[in-house]
């Protein structure tokens, strides 16, 4: 059972989703430390004049970093207008913006105070738009031992969801004691992936965008056949390797 495990990510990138495509469960850390500056309450997406720029879910500051992710409030709802309004003005002329326009809408109406029901939605709005099939599981419901981090955390989570094959990725190299993990009889590989190459109504050579830009171009049939491809080839990689 190939498993990857990720903190929220807002309207995520590509491979955030390929990710996701790639593994038979994905654990969603619903319970994990707020990281700032991170992409767990903002997101980059492209201004006209082809710049980067983040929407931005506000969060309540105090005791942020001591609050599990699921509790952090939202502080306020001007993020509903200025998403809406920013996404509008810059992506209306794109070829497919209102074919995806119409599916993710709701998102920014939703009645929630907590950040997490907002960036779990644009998650599981993005899978059911590429259709998806990957189960998703939250780390609130697998009943961990609080006092666990880093590898051993990540090793009881595989546990408790029977992996037998971890995708990690490729920025946690530098910490990973792969050793524990074969001790667990759990193999590990690091993401593969393609980032993809497409035809942009504002030409840009960004990669670490939100996957909206990709969809705004090309559409829902084109992103969900290159996901779909791009993570078959993934699976296979994986497949034939790991620790043994």
């Amino acid at each position: 059972m190939i498993t990857s495990i990720h903190q929220p990510h807002f309207f995520p990138w590509y491979g955030y989703i390929n990710k996701i495509a790639s593994s038979d469960i994905f654990v969603l850390l619903d319970e994990c430390q707020f990281t700032k500056g991170s992409k767990m309450n903002r997101q980059t997406l492209l201004c006209n004049n082809g710049s980067l720029k983040y929407i931005t879910l506000p969060v309540v500051k105090q005791g942020l970093l001591s609050t599990p992710y699921k509790n952090i409030i939202i502080s306020d709802d001007s993020w509903r207008t200025n998403c809406k309004q920013f996404i509008m003005n810059n992506y209306k002329k794109y070829p497919y913006f209102n074919e995806i326009w119409n599916k993710i809408d709701y998102i920014f109406n939703l009645d929630c105070d907590h950040i997490f029901d907002i960036v779990n939605e644009t998650i599981l709005c993005i899978l059911k738009m590429l259709d998806i099939k990957t189960k998703i599981v939250y780390q609130s419901n697998l009943d961990l031992r609080k006092e666990l981090k880093n590898n051993e955390l990540l090793i009881d989570i595989l546990l408790k969801v029977e992996c037998s094959h971890y995708i990690s990725g490729n920025g946690a190299r530098k910490y990973m004691d792969i050793c524990k993990f074969k001790e667990n009889h759990i193999k590990v590989s690091f993401q593969e992936f393609t980032y993809p190459s497409y035809d942009k109504y504002i030409n840009h050579n960004e990669t670490n965008i939100s996957i909206l830009d990709l969809l705004f171009n090309q559409g829902i049939r084109y992103t969900q056949e290159y996901v779909k491809n791009d993570a078959e080839k993934s699976k296979k990689i994986y497949l034939s390797e790991g620790n043994e």
